[in-house]
């Protein structure tokens, strides 16, 4: 049955952040990253396939149809439109470690800190002011399939403070001055915040408890690392077997 024109309408405006949270609707497209969201209990509102052997679990649409409501350049042979889950308040929030991106602006980068945050946890991600939307296509894309594993918890830089202050709980923050994270003492409890791309952490009211820093090589000549690789070293060593086991603290 092919798409009406209100149903390609709908999944178009998903393209926007307006109509994807009206809707509580996001698109994932590739067939592995579709599957990989059904295997992750993600609850799908329609599955499309150009591919008339998969009738039993997707909808056949004509290539042309894909074509119109693909964000690709070369469209998949599969598409689905998922349910945003349900939104998880910080109060919810378990375990008491976990990484908060403010102003976090590239979509790959959060994709991709979203996927390492599964890979180390799955650890909770805290989206702040300033920072993409995660359930963007190109977010979703990013993260292959993670971004329905990871707790993600959207709140102001106040209710943060709040939350950590209420709970005990340090907040570190990644910075080129700060103590190398390889000689740092993992607190039992900590927000790790990681900020902006090019102009790091521009909220004054989030003033951390401590720094940390990724040491560079004696050799290098590189100004920076990219955010994602960043949170991704830092995972490493913050929930390395030192420090995982206090994951339920």
């Amino acid at each position: 049955m092919p798409l009406s024109k209100s149903e390609i309408k709908l999944i178009r405006s998903l393209r926007l952040k307006k109509y994807r949270y009206q809707h509580q609707l996001f698109v994932a497209e590739g067939k592995k990253l579709v599957e990989d969201l059904l295997l992750s209990n993600a609850i799908p509102y329609k599955l499309l396939s150009t591919d008339e052997t998969d009738s039993h679990t997707y909808q056949y649409i004509s290539p042309k149809d894909m074509a119109s409501i693909s964000l690709l350049e070369a469209p998949s042979t599969h598409l689905g439109v998922f349910h945003i889950p349900a939104e998880v308040h910080i109060e919810q929030l378990q375990p008491k470690q976990f990484f908060a991106l403010h102003a976090l602006q590239d979509p790959g980068n959060l994709g991709t800190i979203i996927r390492s945050m599964d890979w180390f946890g799955p650890v909770p991600v805290v989206i702040l002011p300033g920072t993409t939307d995660p359930f963007s296509p190109k977010v979703v894309q990013a993260s292959m399939g993670s971004i329905y594993r990871v707790p993600i918890i959207r709140c102001r830089p106040d209710e943060l403070l709040n939350y950590l202050k209420k709970e005990n709980i340090s907040l570190l923050a990644a910075h080129m001055t700060g103590h190398p994270i390889d000689q740092f003492s993992v607190p039992a409890r900590f927000c790790l915040v990681i900020g902006n791309e090019g102009k790091g952490l521009t909220d004054f009211s989030l003033l951390p408890d401590f720094l940390v820093s990724i040491p560079p090589s004696p050799l290098s000549k590189a100004e920076s690392l990219n955010a994602s690789v960043s949170a991704g070293i830092l995972a490493y060593r913050l929930f390395s077997s030192g420090s995982r086991d206090i994951l339920t603290v």
